[in-house]
């Protein structure tokens, strides 16, 4: 079992970074997603940041890459066309910061459900991925696919299936697993199998998304942790606190891990 931390790249965050060190511990670097895409500058700026980062940390790092309107299936021609820019510039910075993995929301919104778009979504998205893959292939960097609204795994195992790559894989989130499914996170797990390779980890009340501390919702952890102690798969867990401090985390990754040692 392999553990990380998700930082966004702020001065304040560089004070923890020798005890990760310490700890073994790797970082997924975040905030391309939201604060990342709002301008130009910003975009660098958050490469700036995460370099920065880098210079001082020395330890395995993954990347969460943009997410917000990235759907390869898009039938109008701009939006695609400005998927695939983004797309290409995720690379470039993906090319340039040199991660292990980069974490991508699965493009999957509640419209394609509402309107029986799966089959096309599916479709279209394997032969963009069957393309696309190969350049991460030649980096050396895996792409781990998240759920984010899906009510069951299936679609995304097909989407995996369907890629075919050993450097393309699946990433469970487990606290939006809390909110918009009904199935445990065991069974998540299970029906995954060795295509889950990636794990978010946070915890909610099962209404939002709100990125909580282990333990502080009602996430059934211990069911989740003995399922993925079964697996057999080298899996990363990334926790994932949005609204904690750098200290903070530290506390709740040493909880977890202390917790799953056990």
């Amino acid at each position: 079992m392999n553990y990380f931390l998700c930082l966004s790249g702020y001065e304040n965050e560089l004070e923890i970074l020798p005890k990760l060190e310490k700890l073994n511990v790797g970082i997924e670097l975040q905030s391309y997603g939201l604060k990342g895409v709002s301008s130009p500058l910003a975009w660098y700026e958050k490469i700036k940041q995460h370099k920065k980062i880098l210079e001082n940390f020395k330890g395995k790092i993954s990347i969460h890459a943009p997410f917000v309107g990235i759907r390869q299936t898009h039938r109008d021609y701009l939006l695609k066309e400005a998927v695939k820019k983004r797309m290409q510039m995720t690379y470039e910075m993906a090319k340039e910061l040199k991660p292990e993995i980069l974490v991508m929301h699965s493009g999957i919104v509640g419209d394609i459900k509402k309107w029986k778009l799966e089959d096309f979504w599916l479709e279209e998205t394997i032969i963009f991925w069957e393309e696309e893959i190969k350049k991460y292939e030649k980096e050396g960097i895996k792409i781990v696919i998240e759920n984010l609204v899906e009510e069951e795994p299936d679609i995304l195992i097909k989407l995996c299936n369907g890629v075919n790559s050993h450097f393309f894989a699946l990433c469970l989130d487990i606290g939006h697993l809390n909110v918009f499914s009904e199935l445990s996170p065991s069974n998540w797990v299970k029906r995954m199998d060795k295509r889950l390779q990636y794990v978010h980890l946070h915890d909610n009340n099962g209404e939002n998304d709100e990125h909580l501390p282990v333990g502080r919702g009602n996430i059934d952890f211990d069911s989740f942790f003995d399922s993925i102690k079964i697996s057999e798969n080298d899996i990363i867990i990334a926790l994932e606190l949005d609204h904690s401090t750098p200290e903070e985390k530290i506390e709740n990754l040493i909880e977890v891990i202390t917790r799953q040692n056990r």
